[in-house]
């Protein structure tokens, strides 16, 4: 079996089960052996930045996507973690003004 590495955090993944990491890092085609990501990233990064960001305008998409291409593993850990702080907080500001 051919394994890769996560693209995001480094882990060693068998290129059969990679996931697309876009936004977060380029897209890549399923069953390509770059640019892909592991499980574990696509559920803590990808799929929540991909809601969070899906209905920006595409200008702003972009923008977001060169952000987060920037960002190393522990870089991404630490925004994502500000930005579920922030969406908590508003979660109880909107939960009392509804």
């Amino acid at each position: 079996m051919q394994m890769i590495k996560c693209c995001i955090c480094g882990e060693r993944i068998p290129v059969i089960s990679g996931n697309n990491p876009y936004p977060v890092r380029r897209w890549s085609a399923w069953g390509s052996d770059k640019n892909r990501c592991c499980a574990s990233c696509n559920s803590e990064f990808v799929i929540p930045f991909r809601i969070a960001i899906g209905s920006s305008k595409e200008e702003e998409f972009d923008n977001i996507h060169e952000l987060l291409m920037s960002y190393s593993y522990g870089e991404l850990k630490e925004f994502k973690k500000n930005v579920d702080h922030v969406e908590k907080k508003y979660a109880g500001f909107k939960d009392v003004h509804s």
